[in-house]
C-alpha cells in the first residue's frame, strides 16, 4: 500500500469515527393543541428551528426531514405510536433519539413540550418551555436544555428574558430628546451670555428671543425626555411578567410501559419537567 493509500485510509477511518461519536436526533413536529389557528405554523416551524438550534453542536447529527416525514407517514404514527414503535421506527431513520412535541395554552402562556425517546432503551426525557411567545428564544431555551440531557451542554437553563420592543422604542426615545434638550440648553446659555455682553441695541432684542426660545425649548424636551424614560422603565418591569421565558418547573416521576415490537414490554421511568 502506497503513502497516498494510506493517507486515504486514515481519512478515511478518522471521518467515520467521528460520524460514530455524534449522537443522531430525528426531529418531528410539534402538535398544535392550543386551539388557536395562529399557531398552526409553528408546527413546523418549530420543529426547524430545533432542529437548527440542536445541529449547531458539532457533537450533534441530524437527520434530514425529508428523510424523516415520509416514513412516520408511511407508518402512520402519531406521537403516541412513537412511543410503541420506537426501536423500529429508531432503527430504520438510523437515530440514536427522535424527538417530538406539543403546542399548549395555559392562562395566556403558551406551553411548548419537547419529548425526547432514546431509541435502545425507550426511555422519554421530557423539557418544556413557557412564555408569551418569543418562538426563537424558546426553541433555543429547549434545544440548550435536551442537550443539557444528553451531557452535552454544561449548564441548565431555567429560562431567558426577552427585552420588549416599546423598552426599545421608549429608551430611543430617550436618547433622542434628552440629546436636543442639552442642544438648547447650551444654545440658551450662549445666547444669555451674549446678551447680556452686547452693547449693540440691536443685537439687544436678538439674543434675548434666541435665548427665550433655547430656554422654552429645552424645557419641552426635557419634559419629554422624563416621560421616555418613565415609559422606558414602566415597559422595563411590566417585561418580568411578560417577556419571561421559563423552563423546567415541578418534577413528576411515575412509572410507565413502552410497548416494543417482538417484545414483550419495556418498563422505563418517565421524568416530567
Amino acid at each position: 500500500m502506497n503513502k497516498s493509500s494510506r493517507l486515504f485510509l486514515w481519512i478515511f477511518l478518522l471521518g467515520a469515527l467521528a460520524l460514530q461519536a455524534q449522537t443522531t436526533l430525528a426531529v418531528s413536529r410539534f402538535e398544535n393543541h392550543t386551539g388557536k389557528m395562529k399557531y398552526d405554523g409553528w408546527e413546523r416551524a418549530f420543529a426547524s428551528l430545533m432542529r437548527l438550534h440542536l445541529g449547531n453542536n458539532d457533537e450533534v447529527l441530524i437527520l434530514d426531514r425529508s428523510r424523516m416525514e415520509p416514513l412516520l407517514k408511511e407508518q402512520a404514527l402519531s406521537q403516541s405510536g412513537l412511543l410503541d414503535s420506537v426501536r423500529s421506527i429508531g432503527h430504520l431513520l438510523g437515530a440514536d433519539f427522535i424527538v417530538s412535541g406539543s403546542l399548549e395554552w395555559d392562562n395566556g402562556l403558551l406551553i411548548v413540550t419537547a419529548d425526547m425517546i432514546r431509541v435502545k432503551t425507550g426511555q422519554l426525557i421530557t423539557e418544556q418551555v413557557s412564555a408569551r411567545g418569543h418562538r426563537d428564544k424558546m426553541a433555543a431555551v429547549l434545544a440548550h436544555n435536551l442537550l443539557y440531557r444528553l451531557g452535552l451542554e454544561e449548564t441548565y437553563r431555567t429560562g431567558d428574558r426577552v427585552l420588549s420592543s416599546d423598552v426599545w422604542y421608549w429608551s430611543g426615545a430617550f436618547a433622542l430628546s434628552s440629546a436636543a434638550a442639552l442642544y438648547f440648553d447650551r444654545r440658551y446659555k450662549e445666547q444669555y451670555s451674549l446678551y447680556r455682553e452686547t452693547g449693540s441695541l440691536a443685537d439687544f432684542d436678538s439674543y434675548y428671543n434666541n435665548a427665550n426660545n433655547s430656554r422654552n425649548w429645552s424645557y419641552i424636551l426635557g419634559g419629554a425626555a422624563l416621560v421616555s424614560l418613565s415609559g422606558a422603565l414602566i415597559r422595563w418591569f411590566k417585561s418580568d411578567s411578560e417577556n419571561v421565558i421559563r423552563a423546567g418547573g415541578r418534577i413528576k416521576t411515575e412509572t410507565s410501559l413502552y410497548m416494543v415490537p417482538n417484545e414483550t414490554f419495556n418498563l422505563g421511568l418517565v421524568i416530567h419537567f
